[in-house]
């Protein structure tokens, strides 16, 4: 029975005090009360976490890798302070408004544009109703006027924020070029689960072969992420898996339109997620993952009757993607831990070899790991094998470089050559692909060829200033030392 169909004194009795979240008879929890506390406790915790463990170089990242998705996960939860801050009763209005505000100030210390851009796109959304109250009685006049002021604000925001971090910006413009290439190759179906991976830094080479004198060049990266979820999704899935998201979200913004109390919360929430979505990657997260299907299972719960099969399918499928990822991430918490504490290496690789046996012969991680121990005991040929399964599934610059050692080591020059050349146009701004063709050079007798390329490397603007670069620069000076 759906909540529509129930008495006007039991429907208002349901939809405010004891709406129901079920998955095949489990309880899952009431909404709001509790559940919302809970929710905004376990925010404020990373937040102080965030704000006490600040990285200087990176920023508040607090149990994540990286500044934007602890801004993301921060950016979904900030809407459930809002909530408290709505009920305006006192001690509700004070714990709402300082959970907000350390939110906030965790955010502003990520340095994540996108967090800021989220938190203010839901801060409009959830206050637009007073806002338009207020607006619809004002004059023309004074309505220009605000929008006059708004467009200048929002043009010098938008114009700092891609200053702020402009290297950053341009680095994304390039990903996000590259991406469109991909999706327009195989637009229908796209290049599978794990396909930008697998495919991207593919594609970057191919960009910068064909463009050698781009001005991105500096600015290339060993990608992994397209920095947007809807290009990676389309990238993917291709328009299909396009048209699927785009189903739920009109689910979503139906139940929209029936004005059902405590919608704004979980939606507002959801709003968060995807305007980072625009510009990083939450959903590379199992805490986001887990957020966003909290969210729906309160949308489906609050909008649609338990028994519904759409209901289970979204509910069920958030929780099998956030179920994946967590596992995926237990998986390679437990080969790196069997491994790692080993000093022996021969202990080590025989324990690489154990684990290749089992699932983690198709991991990207274990593999690329594997493969380098292996190189490193110059196992070469057994690292060509492992690091040639491993491009299948990804590819990155890394793993290329450690082919163009395998195949120096075994006097393969030509294979080398390949290899230097494919790591060299993936990232055009890397030493050490450029190093290795110096070496190649050497070893096939074109020494004039290989002096020059030293020169030019030697004269090369450094990116960032790694103990690597200046390996390779200080190898090269020597080298053109003992060939002057």
């Amino acid at each position: 029975m759906s909540c529509s169909s129930l008495p006007p004194w039991r429907r208002q009795c349901y939809e405010q005090t004891i709406i129901q979240v079920r998955l095949n008879g489990i309880r899952i929890g009431k909404i709001p009360g509790y559940s919302f506390l809970a929710i905004v406790l376990i925010g404020v915790y990373e937040a102080a976490y965030g704000m006490l463990a600040v990285r200087s170089s990176l920023g508040a990242c607090g149990h994540f890798d990286n500044p934007d998705g602890f801004a993301a996960f921060l950016a979904a939860l900030f809407p459930f302070t809002l909530y408290f801050i709505g009920l305006r009763q006192k001690l509700s209005v004070v714990f709402g408004m300082t959970a907000a505000a350390v939110l906030l100030f965790a955010i502003a210390l990520s340095g994540s544009r996108a967090g800021w851009i989220a938190v203010l796109v839901v801060g409009i959304y959830y206050l637009w109703p007073r806002l338009f109250s207020i607006w619809r009685y004002r004059s023309r006049c004074y309505k220009i006027c605000i929008l006059c002021c708004l467009g200048g604000f929002g043009t010098a925001g938008c114009i700092g924020l891609y200053h702020f971090k402009k290297d950053s910006a341009d680095g994304r413009i390039l990903i996000w070029r590259n991406t469109v290439t991909m999706i327009a190759d195989k637009p229908l179906f796209g290049h599978g689960t794990d396909g930008f991976r697998a495919q991207y830094m593919l594609y970057q080479a191919d960009y910068f072969r064909k463009h050698p004198d781009s001005k991105y060049a500096m600015l290339a990266d060993n990608v992994q992420a397209p920095f947007n979820e809807y290009l990676r999704f389309a990238a993917e899935y291709g328009i299909i898996g396009l048209l699927a998201v785009g189903s739920i979200l009109w689910i979503i913004l139906h139940c929209r339109q029936r004005r059902i109390p405590h919608f704004k919360v979980p939606f507002a929430s959801l709003l968060g997620v995807g305007i980072m979505a625009l510009f990083s990657y939450p959903f590379h997260y199992p805490a986001l993952l887990v957020v966003s299907g909290i969210d729906f299972f309160m949308l489906a719960g609050i909008c649609f009757d338990w028994r519904a099969w759409g209901k289970r399918v979204v509910g069920l499928s958030f929780l099998i993607m956030a179920g994946h990822s967590i596992l995926s991430r237990i998986d390679q918490h437990h080969w790196q831990q069997a491994v790692g504490p080993r000093i022996d290496h021969t202990s080590v690789i025989r324990e690489y070899e154990k684990l290749a046996s089992t699932k983690f012969n198709e991991n990207p991680a274990f593999l690329y790991a594997y493969g380098l121990i292996q190189n490193r005991e110059k196992r070469y040929i057994r690292s060509l094998e492992i690091l040639d399964r491993y491009f299948r599934l990804r590819a990155d610059v890394d793993a290329a470089i450690v082919q163009i050692d395998n195949h120096y080591r075994l006097g393969h020059y030509a294979k080398a050559w390949e290899w230097a050349v494919l790591a060299s146009d993936m990232c055009p701004n890397r030493f050490i692909p450029l190093y290795y063709k110096v070496l190649i050079l050497d070893a096939t007798g074109h020494l004039a060829e290989a002096k020059e390329l030293a020169r030019q490397v030697l004269s090369k603007p450094i990116k960032v200033r790694a103990t690597d670069v200046y390996k390779v620069r200080v190898k090269l000076q020597h080298f053109l030392s003992v060939h002057s």
